[in-house]
């Protein structure tokens, strides 16, 4: 997802969106690309908004797709996930700007997950409560001494499935498209197949 303004980072995003930053001498979308194509996946769709034609070299160069966010400038992250709806399966989700020092992506997950770090003291965070088998069984926004969500997410098919027909029911709402995709999540936990807590080590994921 690259559709953002990336208001926080003003005045260097007036320039050129947060994702297309050059972090340790590389662009931080051409390295997620490259992460995700040397663990095995080529079918990428980058969703684009603010300043989309910055990101249109990104086809020739690595031959992904990019589908244009019109609605990036009034609502938040549902407005992009539901462009894309159809595309999801055993999909990788992930935001443009993050930095991996490592390929997160290597590997053949089987279960879906979401990504988080642990916070030690207070925090602003989405804090992330688990059963025995570390499915996410509820998420509050704050707390301290937890896990927090940060970085990408892996939908399997089924979770895919299910959370698709959720959003696309839901976002005819206002709230909703004013909101993130996790808030449905979050507000459908017990609707849904589980997500997992994927536990990621200090310095693994950068924001």
């Amino acid at each position: 997802m690259a559709a953002g303004t990336s208001s926080r980072f003003v005045p260097l995003s007036a320039e050129i969106p947060k994702g297309l930053l050059e972090v340790r001498g590389e662009v931080l979308i051409e390295r997620q690309i490259r992460q995700l194509m040397d663990a095995g996946v080529h079918d990428i769709t980058v969703v684009t908004g603010y300043k989309a034609g910055m990101f249109d070299y990104l086809r020739a160069k690595f031959g992904v797709e990019t589908v244009m966010n019109e609605d990036y400038a009034r609502y938040n992250n549902t407005s992009s996930l539901i462009k894309v709806l159809d595309r999801l399966g055993d999909t990788f989700i992930c935001s443009s700007d993050n930095y991996f020092p490592g390929n997160v992506f290597a590997g053949n997950p089987s279960e879906s997950y979401y990504s988080a770090l642990y916070a030690e003291g207070p925090t602003d965070e989405y804090c992330l409560m688990t059963d025995c088998r570390d499915n996410i069984t509820d998420v509050c926004v704050g707390g301290a001494d937890s896990w927090y969500m940060i970085g990408h997410v892996y939908f399997s098919a089924e979770f895919s499935r299910v959370f698709a027909a959720l959003l696309k029911r839901e976002y005819e709402h206002e709230s909703t498209r004013h909101g993130y995709w996790e808030d449905v999540y979050i507000r459908n936990i017990g609707n849904l197949p589980p997500l997992q807590l994927r536990r990621s080590s200090a310095g693994e994921i950068e924001d």
